[in-house]
């Protein structure tokens, strides 16, 4: 058991710092399109518009607009947006293309600006930092072994556990206060945190081996019509009309992705999201409906294009995708989710502090624990205010707000080490930030739901610090 005990502590003396820092930027990714659409200034003014535009006259929007792609998808509009989005492309555009040409459409184009959105903070949990070729994938190794050691933490914190423990809080002993935070918290979200891991490891490791062992093979479309060609046929918006209340039917929502594939002259629909984590070895993430340009349901098209052959690694991929990444999570479920990651943040934050006062309030010790929390929060807060700042018209936008994340975690990392005494000026460092950004959102962004729920997260964080900062002189 001694031996049990000192793996725990040195692993997480050894892993907390990267352990917070993937936790926090891995609970941005439950809410990572309201964060997208939180940092598109332009696109929450349009919220205020009256009238709101209809399927019928995106359609005709789209195909006037965008005649010349081979590829036209619609998604209807969110719940906290009346806006439709807008995907064009080609069967040649690179994947970093099909991910930009986006536009919205609430009777009049609003152009969506340049930022990475939550694609750069949710990297920064899978990935540590943007990087391509072998730098990514030492890093993805990285990435792995630290939640490896995150799920020995777990498993050898449970057999550890003093189950007869009694729990009292509000102790004057601060390394008493820390130990029974640490065992409680960590009963309410060990499960979660060791099912993260194993499923976050699986995700780096099991598409490679799936491949080792499929037997299916790329099929090549021969003939293909020349991009010219396609550009003269056009779409009937009455069929697509009659093609998709059929699929709200079929697939009992009103939350569509259409694509309009000129190639195969073809109507695709699905939800835009999945309702459950669970399927069948042989089906895929999400039903396809394939309709026929006049409207017509292909119900072999359809039916082929839900299966898909899979082996028992594919299928672990497939449960390990959707079930780490919750896709399939309605609004309450990412809403809970995302409070398990917060305490997960305050779970490892207070395992850190925990350590060092258990080595008589070892300051180097707290300085890291400062240091990851100070950096993640204040870096963050950056980003959003230059991205709340910067002009739409700015070429260099996401240069220039990577870099102001870049800078802001570094100063914020060392100011940690140099006030790890004065925490105070930590705390307020914090604080006029999170005014700033209020300040920004009251200038550049009209208040949308969305914008209004991240500006109540921000004054009850306001609020909390500065009643720190209270408690701290008064002590």
């Amino acid at each position: 058991m001694k031996t049990l005990r000192n793996l725990h502590i040195y692993i997480g003396l050894a892993t907390c710092w990267f352990l917070f820092f993937i936790c926090f930027f891995g609970t941005s990714a439950y809410f990572k399109d309201e964060i997208n659409y939180y940092m598109q200034a332009n696109l929450s003014k349009s919220i205020k518009n009256e009238s709101h535009s209809n399927l019928e006259k995106t359609l005709d929007y789209a195909l006037k607009t965008y005649d010349n792609y081979e590829f036209i998808g619609i998604k209807t509009p969110p719940y906290y947006s009346n806006l439709y989005e807008i995907s064009y492309y080609n069967s040649s555009s690179s994947k970093g293309e099909r991910k930009t040409n986006i536009a919205y459409f609430d009777e009049e184009n609003f152009a969506k600006n340049k930022t990475l959105g939550s694609k750069f903070l949710v990297g920064m949990h899978y990935k540590l930092f943007p990087s391509q070729g072998v730098l990514k994938s030492i890093f993805e190794a990285f990435i792995s072994i630290l939640a490896l050691g995150m799920f020995v933490l777990v498993v050898s914190g449970y057999f550890i556990w003093n189950k007869k423990f009694n729990y009292k809080f509000n102790s004057k002993n601060n390394f008493a206060n820390l130990y029974n935070f640490h065992i409680v918290s960590g009963v309410f979200i060990g499960i979660f945190l060791a099912w993260l891991s194993i499923s976050g490891i699986g995700l780096n490791y099991l598409k490679d081996i799936e491949k080792l062992f499929s037997s299916s093979k790329e099929v090549k479309v021969k003939n293909t019509p020349k991009s010219s060609e396609l550009a003269q046929y056009d779409f009937d918006i009455k069929a697509i009309l009659k093609a998709s209340e059929d699929a709200k039917t079929r697939l009992n929502t009103n939350d569509l992705s259409i694509v309009l594939s000129k190639p195969n002259k073809s109507i695709l629909i699905t939800k835009h999201k999945n309702d459950t984590p669970f399927y069948d070895l042989n089906t895929k993430n999400s039903n396809i409906l394939v309709y026929s340009a006049t409207g017509e349901i292909n119900e072999k098209l359809s039916e082929k294009s839900s299966l898909k052959s899979m082996n028992f690694f594919g299928f672990l991929n497939e449960l390990f995708f959707n079930t780490h990444r919750v896709h399939f999570a309605p609004f309450i479920l990412n809403l809970m989710l995302s409070i398990c990651g917060v305490l997960a943040c305050a779970f490892i934050y207070k395992s850190m502090l925990m350590s060092a006062a258990k080595r008589k309030e070892n300051i180097k010790l707290k300085a890291l624990a400062y240091s990851v929390l100070s950096s993640c929060v204040n870096a963050t807060l950056v980003y959003f205010i230059v991205n709340k700042v910067l002009d739409n018209a700015e070429i260099n936008r996401q240069m220039i707000e990577q870099n102001s994340f870049y800078v802001a975690f570094f100063i914020s990392f060392i100011l940690a080490f140099v006030y790890a005494n004065k925490t105070k000026i930590l705390k307020l460092i914090s604080v006029i930030l999170f005014a700033v950004l209020l300040l920004c959102d009251a200038v550049f962004s009209n208040y949308t739901n969305v914008t209004i729920c991240f500006n109540i997260i921000y004054l009850i964080a306001i609020f909390l610090l500065l009643r720190r900062l209270n408690a701290s002189a008064n002590s």
